[in-house]
């Protein structure tokens, strides 16, 4: 059987100062790393290699990409693309979490945004088949499993 700690190894990626504040990026942060961060933080879920990025919550995504690709992590990941247009929503979730939940806004805005797209249905498909596949690798000390599932489910019901 794989124990947890092979499947997801945690690590501090990046700090520095972005915009004027200094932000802190982790992959498959730990319990206390996110401790560190409060209650609010900006997550972004690679399927495909099963790594999170987990940042503070005033740290936008797209600065967020910009950061961890300059530490060599994410090079094919589009950011604009993915948010303008949906590529790479077969692989890539970015959520931000707060006290409140889980929230995949970013695939619901993309569903809206290209649903009467020539790739809308497409686009639906790869996310249907991402927020459906298997999540058990997100199972973790901090990673509340059920506010994760929540997430995708509000995803879910606009397929």
């Amino acid at each position: 059987m794989i124990k947890f700690s092979e499947i997801i190894q945690e690590e501090f990626l990046t700090g520095g100062k972005i915009g004027g504040d200094y932000y802190e990026i982790y992959v498959n942060p730990t319990s206390d790393e996110i401790a560190e961060l409060g209650d609010n933080y900006r997550v972004i879920i690679d399927a495909g290699e099963k790594k999170i990025y987990v940042t503070d919550s005033e740290l936008l995504h797209e600065d967020m990409v910009k950061a961890i690709k300059s530490e060599g992590e994410l090079q094919d990941f589009n950011y604009t693309m993915y948010w303008k247009f949906g590529k790479g929503v077969d692989r890539f979730i970015t959520m931000n979490i707060d006290e409140t939940g889980y929230f995949a806004d970013s695939l619901t805005d993309i569903i809206l945004k290209t649903r009467d797209s020539d790739k809308g249905d497409e686009i639906k498909s790869q996310i249907d088949l991402l927020v459906n596949s298997n999540f058990k690798w997100v199972r973790g000390k901090w990673f509340n499993h059920n506010k994760f599932q929540s997430a995708l489910d509000e995803v879910r019901e606009m397929l």
